[in-house]
């Protein structure tokens, strides 16, 4: 039995000891390593690693208590158990608040542990951040790395509840973070690439391409005339599309706090977008073989040609509703969104691009983080009034040649008007976080240069 396993046996024996019915317990331990290189010098981070418990427990009269502690010792773990029976005390009977039914979880081979890990050394983590830094020093006089970041994590989820699911979980996850700046135009752009393989990382020229990236921008131009085209390159999609997906969740859209509230099963896109979150994908970076509540997740179709599909579903609601919960739920509560895979379109960027003409592309948007909340003056991606407010940094194009920059301008109007603009999509799909994305080309999205 794995460390993680025995202490939740242990503090489901307290909870019970202490008088709790049903107990829920995730317990997660990380071991991280860090490295760093820039123009502030060359360091590492002392390897630290950190425990954290979930502790979910109701009484007789079906009332839920949860505490959430980091670090326990093991004599902390009755007066731990105690704590969440008080508060379960405290509060009112919840009939949906129980444990999700037990489902099988299955042995399969997700690939999210790098077998490499116990072969890889020090030497070869500081050289990652060693050698991007020195690729974007080479790339044009003027151009700066600042920072590079490397981070390694190894990560053990464990989960117990009284119902009968016992399991665990290794992972690795490693991220490169950079930044690089130009002293010509003052700008700087900041990228990271994340994945569960170290090779994956290494092997990335990040520091080279965020230099490269930097480069159009010394030439301002003029955005061109009329109603031209606007693309979305891979990462600015790869911004997008987390933030919408809270707009999916059954909950918000029963609650009202969704755009979707009323709109399951209507067109909100554009028929050539098609989503799936799929947490089950082999090796991505949300993969995983249960949610925080044990539930082993499914794939969620979001978007069907256009049509708005599948929604995320937590447990106490799909109890209510008789359904199984699709695996998508913290500990606390939130959604864990899980890989979001879009259909690529079937031609490269060199057969649509030339016949667009001069026009625009999105290389980074600005003001992205995902809101949940409704209010006035909110920038961002607003998923409960379904408002678009977004600062793009843009790129002049002619045909399929990048050409210099328009700087920034800003983009408004709702997330149908958004998803709905798109025209086409290129075959340039790759993996960008959880994200497997392409190019977007919209045609009749309205910006404006404040």
């Amino acid at each position: 039995m794995s460390e993680l396993k025995a202490l939740n046996a242990s503090l489901v024996q307290a909870a019970r000891e202490a008088g709790a019915g049903d107990v829920e317990v995730l317990a997660e331990s990380v071991i991280r390593r860090s490295f760093h290189d820039g123009a502030e010098g060359r360091g590492r981070g002392r390897p630290d690693r950190g425990i954290s418990l979930h502790l979910r427990v109701r009484d007789s009269r079906g009332a839920l208590g949860q505490v959430q502690v980091t670090d326990p010792g093991a004599a902390a773990l009755a007066e731990l158990a105690r704590a969440a029976v008080a508060r379960a005390a405290a509060a009112d009977p919840d009939p949906l608040a129980g444990p999700p039914d037990r489902l099988d979880l299955g042995e399969r081979g997700l690939g999210i542990m790098d077998v490499r890990l116990p072969t890889i050394e020090d030497a070869d983590r500081a050289e990652v951040t060693q050698l991007n830094l020195e690729g974007a020093n080479g790339v044009a006089p003027g151009i700066r790395g600042l920072r590079f970041a490397y981070v390694e994590e190894q990560r053990e989820r464990a989960i117990h509840t009284t119902n009968g699911v016992i399991a665990s979980e290794p992972s690795t996850r490693f991220l490169l973070e950079g930044r690089v700046h130009d002293e010509r135009t003052g700008l700087a752009l900041t990228d990271s690439v994340e994945s569960r393989h170290f090779a994956d990382v290494a092997s990335v020229p990040l520091g080279v391409d965020l230099a490269r990236r930097l480069l159009p921008y010394r030439q301002p131009l003029p955005p061109p005339e009329g109603d031209r085209a606007l693309l979305f390159n891979p990462a600015a999609v790869a911004a997008l599309l987390p933030a919408l997906a809270p707009a999916f969740s059954a909950e918000a859209i029963e609650a009202g706090r969704s755009f979707l509230s009323g709109r399951l099963g209507q067109r909100i896109a554009s028929p050539r977008l098609h989503l799936i979150d799929d947490p089950a994908l082999p090796g991505a970076l949300q993969t995983r073989a249960f949610d925080d509540r044990g539930v082993p997740p499914m794939a969620v179709p979001l978007l069907k040609e256009g049509v708005s599909g599948g929604v995320y579903l937590g447990s106490a609601l799909a109890r209510r509703r008789g359904l199984r919960p699709t695996g998508h739920a913290r500990a606390n509560g939130g959604l864990w969104v899980g890989n979001l895979v879009l259909r690529p379109g079937s031609r490269t960027r060199n057969m649509l691009l030339p016949d667009l003409g001069r026009h625009l592309a999105a290389d980074e948007v600005l003001d992205v983080a995902g809101l949940d909340v409704a209010g006035p003056d909110v920038a961002g991606l607003d998923t409960v009034r379904g408002t678009v407010d977004l600062r793009l940094r843009l790129l002049v194009m002619d045909g399929p040649e990048v050409k210099g920059t328009a700087g920034v301008a800003r983009l408004r109007c709702t997330l149908p008007e958004l998803l709905g603009a798109v025209t086409d999509l290129c075959s340039d799909q790759e993996r960008i976080r959880n994200v497997d994305v392409c190019t977007w080309i919209t045609h009749g999205l309205r910006l404006s240069w404040d």
